[in-house]
C-alpha cells in the first residue's frame, strides 16, 4: 500500500513532465477500477494544458486549465508509469494512458485494481467526501503543534487511533508511523542486546571453565615439582651417605698404611741398631 511519502515521491518524479505541458488526449479501457470512470473522461481532458501536479492525502492532483482535476490514487498496487516514445502494447493490467502532445505517455497499471482515476472540478473538490473532512497536510505552513493540539482536543480515543485519524492530518499519520518504528527498532535492540548478555556469559562461563582448568594444570604441575624436589633430596642425602662411607672408608685405608709404614720404619731401625751391635763386637775382636 503506497503511503504518503511514496506518493509525495510520485508527485516530485511527474512534475517536470507534466506541468505545463498539453495532453493530447487518455485512452481508457476500464469502465471502473475500484469506482466508476467518468464516460466523458477521455473528452474532458483531451487538448487542455496542465497547471499542476498536487497531492492530497494520498491522492494524486492533476489540475488543468479546463477547470477540472484529474483524481489519481493508487491502491495497493498502482503506478503511474512514464513511458517512451515508442510506447509498448498495453497489457491486461493497464487500465489509461495520458498521452501528451510532443512527449511521453503517462500509463495507469494497477493489477489489483483498488486504484482509482476520477475527475471533478475544482470547486467540488472542497464537498467531495473523500476530502471535505482531511485535515491540513504536513508540509502546509498552517500545520504546527498548535493546530495537532486544536483537532486533538476533547478527543477520548487511544492516542494511536488519534493520531491516524486523517482529520487531524496526515503529518500525525507519519509521526505515528515514525514512532512505531521507533519502537520496533528499540524492540530489536533490546532483542540484540538480551543476546550480547547471553553471549557474555557464555564467554564468561568458557573463561571460568578455562581458568578452572588452569588451576588444576598448575596444582598438577606444583605437586610434580614438590615430588620432584623430594625426590632430589632424598637422593642427594643418599650421596651423602655414601660420600661419607666412601671418606670413612679413605681414612681407616689412610691409617692403615700409616701403621704399616711406621712398623716397618721401626723394623729398619730396629735391624740398622742391630748391624751397629754387630759391627761394634767384630771391631772390638780385631
Amino acid at each position: 500500500m503506497p503511503e504518503l511519502p511514496e506518493v509525495e515521491t510520485v508527485v516530485r518524479g511527474l512534475k517536470p513532465h507534466l506541468e505545463g505541458r498539453v495532453l493530447a488526449g487518455a485512452t481508457v479501457r476500464r469502465d471502473a477500477i475500484r469506482s466508476p470512470i467518468p464516460r466523458d473522461f477521455a473528452k474532458r481532458v483531451a487538448g487542455k494544458r496542465i497547471l499542476s501536479v498536487e497531492r492530497r492525502a494520498k491522492y494524486v492532483w492533476i489540475r488543468l486549465e479546463s477547470g477540472d482535476v484529474v483524481i489519481v490514487h493508487l491502491g495497493m498496487s498502482g503506478r503511474l508509469v512514464l513511458l517512451p516514445a515508442h510506447i509498448p502494447n498495453a497489457g491486461p493490467h493497464d487500465h489509461v494512458d495520458f498521452t501528451l502532445k510532443d512527449g511521453p505517455t503517462i500509463r495507469f497499471t494497477d493489477p489489483r485494481r483498488f486504484g482509482v482515476i476520477d475527475l471533478l472540478r475544482d470547486g467540488e473538490l472542497g464537498q467531495d467526501r473523500r476530502f471535505k473532512d482531511l485535515g491540513p497536510e504536513p508540509l502546509d505552513a498552517s500545520f504546527d503543534a498548535a493546530a495537532l493540539a486544536a483537532a486533538l482536543a476533547g478527543s477520548k480515543a487511544p492516542l494511536k487511533a488519534a493520531l491516524l485519524d486523517q482529520r487531524s492530518g496526515e503529518l500525525a499519520s507519519i509521526a505515528a508511523t515514525a514512532a512505531q518504528k521507533l519502537k520496533e527498532s528499540s524492540d530489536s535492540l533490546r532483542a540484540r542486546s538480551g543476546e550480547l548478555d547471553q553471549s557474555a556469559d557464555r564467554a564468561a562461563l568458557r573463561v571460568g571453565a578455562i581458568d578452572a582448568g588452569l588451576r588444576d594444570q598448575s596444582l598438577t604441575l606444583l605437586k610434580t615439582m614438590e615430588t620432584a624436589s623430594g625426590r632430589a633430596g632424598e637422593l642427594g642425602a643418599q650421596l651423602e651417605t655414601q660420600a661419607a662411607a666412601v671418606g670413612r672408608a679413605s681414612g681407616d685405608a689412610a691409617q692403615g698404611l700409616r701403621a704399616t709404614a711406621e712398623a716397618v720404619w721401626s723394623g729398619a731401625v730396629e735391624q740398622g741398631k742391630g748391624a751397629a751391635i754387630a759391627n761394634g763386637k767384630v771391631g772390638a775382636l780385631r
